[in-house]
C-alpha cells in the first residue's frame, strides 16, 4: 500500500468538507465560464477561501506524499486572492459585469494536477 493510502492524518469529516468545497468551486467555475460575471467569480472565491482555510488548518496532517501538492495549491490561492482583490479595487463592478483578470506571470496558473491529487486523497479518506 502506498503512503497516501496508509496515512490517516486528516479526519473523515475534514476530508468530506474539502471534497464538498472542491465540488462547489468546480460548479461555480462552470457557471462562470459562459459570461464571466462577477457574481460567479465571487462564488469561486468563497469556495477557494474555504479550501484554503481547511488545507492550511490541517497542514500538519497531510501525508508527505502530497505535501508539495498542498503547498502548490496554497501558493496559487495566495497569488489568485491578491490579484482578485487588486483587480476588484481598480473599479466598481456590478454583479452582472464581466470580471476577468489574467496571470501576471507564467508561474501562477491553477495547479490542476495538485488539486486532483488532494481531491482524490480527500475522496478516499471521506469514504
Amino acid at each position: 500500500m502506498d503512503a497516501i493510502a496508509t496515512n490517516t492524518g486528516i479526519s473523515t469529516k475534514e476530508a468530506a468538507k474539502l471534497v464538498l468545497f472542491f465540488e462547489m468551486a468546480d460548479l461555480a467555475f462552470q457557471k462562470y465560464l459562459p459570461n464571466k460575471f462577477l457574481l460567479h467569480a465571487l462564488c469561486i472565491r468563497k469556495s477557494n477561501e474555504a479550501i484554503y482555510l481547511h488545507l492550511a488548518e490541517n497542514a500538519c496532517f497531510w501525508p508527505a506524499a502530497i505535501q508539495m501538492d498542498v503547498v502548490q495549491l496554497l501558493n496559487h490561492y495566495d497569488i489568485w486572492f491578491s490579484q482578485f482583490d487588486d483587480f476588484r479595487n481598480q473599479k466598481s463592478f456590478e454583479l452582472n459585469e464581466p470580471f476577468v483578470f489574467y496571470h501576471l506571470d507564467d508561474q501562477s496558473a491553477y495547479p490542476k494536477n495538485s488539486a486532483k491529487v488532494i481531491y482524490d486523497y480527500c475522496k478516499m479518506m471521506a469514504g
